[in-house]
């Protein structure tokens, strides 16, 4: 099914949530997690490299009014204590702990970018998911095009790139750089091609969530790029390489959300995947990709009604 939803004015309402922050242990460390509390199905939001769980924050609040729903930091990223390992595919695991550890029951896997990588792997590991969304997503891509995108993104060109345009990995002494940091970042972020969009107070909340803070008032900006790089390694003995061919193996149900200005699976190719994958649900949204921060509630409204469709579809007890 295909269904194209034009962009409603300039930016959508915010909805306003209170949060609470949990911890889940894993192998190296804790994980960071935002609960957002609401009742209905579990959702587990998953952000993409170089992100933190305050990707999340503006859609949140209003997936949270029809579940229950927690957003995490991935490993080497955020508030999270335990670092990357053992290459990408550690964070697919990571998935699945969560899941145990929360105690999430059939929950819905919402993933943004690169996180669909981790959500798709997760999906083969944990008959438990019982769905999955993609949101500008490459994973729906063929298995060689996700390992050529994860190829370049582990270049030391782009590495140098993203450290330049956004400061990963830097550090500092005091409170005094940190602030002279976060105030750098948020113009460099207001003047960059690739987040034109964003607000300050958007950009203000994602670098903070990044910072760690030690006792003698020192700081750093995680993810660092050995960590980016670190998660651009997957083996290709791997044996859940994502990409669409693992797509197609799964038994849950499945929606994809395009961005027609997205970073990934351009929605004019919606058709033809759709044809391809009838069980499949693709919605193809017309913006851009900060979305998430821009248009909230757009982003949420068919993640809501794919909730709604898995509720009605559940065998009744």
């Amino acid at each position: 099914m295909v269904l194209l939803v034009p962009r409603w004015g300039p930016r959508i309402e915010r909805c306003v949530m209170t949060m609470t922050e949990r911890q889940v242990a894993v192998p190296g460390g804790d994980l960071a997690v935002l609960d957002y509390g609401g009742s209905g199905p579990d959702v587990l939001l998953i952000h993409s490299a170089g992100h933190n769980a305050h990707t999340w924050i503006e859609v949140a609040p209003f997936l949270a009014q029809h579940a229950h729903v927690y957003a995490f930091d991935l490993r080497g990223h955020g508030q999270s204590s335990a670092e990357v390992t053992e290459g990408s595919m550690q964070t697919s695991d990571d998935v699945v702990r969560l899941i145990e550890g929360l105690g999430l029951e059939r929950p819905v896997v919402v993933a943004h970018e690169f996180g669909g990588m981790y959500a798709v792997a997760a999906a083969v590991e944990c008959p438990a998911i019982s769905g999955l969304v993609l949101v500008d997503s490459a994973v729906v891509e063929t298995t060689d095009a996700v390992r050529d995108l994860v190829s370049m993104i582990a270049d030391p060109m782009v590495l140098d790139l993203l450290e330049e345009r956004f400061g990963l990995g830097r550090s500092g002494p005091d409170a005094a750089s940190l602030a002279e940091y976060v105030d750098s970042y948020v113009e460099r972020i207001r003047e960059d091609w690739m987040a034109r969009t964003w607000d300050g107070e958007a950009a203000r909340r994602l670098v903070l969530r990044g910072v760690v803070i030690a006792e003698d008032g020192s700081w750093a900006r995680r993810p660092t790029l050995q960590t980016v790089q670190d998660l651009a390694e997957i083996p290709s003995s791997y044996p859940y390489y994502p990409g669409r061919e693992l797509m197609e193996t799964l038994g849950c149900a499945i929606q994809v959300i395009t961005l027609t200005s997205g970073h990934f699976a351009p929605a004019d190719s919606v058709a033809d995947r759709a044809a391809a994958n009838p069980t499949w649900q693709f919605v193809a949204l017309d913006v851009d990709a900060e979305a998430l921060n821009t248009h909230p509630r757009l982003v949420a409204a068919p993640i809501v009604a794919f909730l709604e469709s898995l509720r009605s579809e559940a065998p009744s007890t």
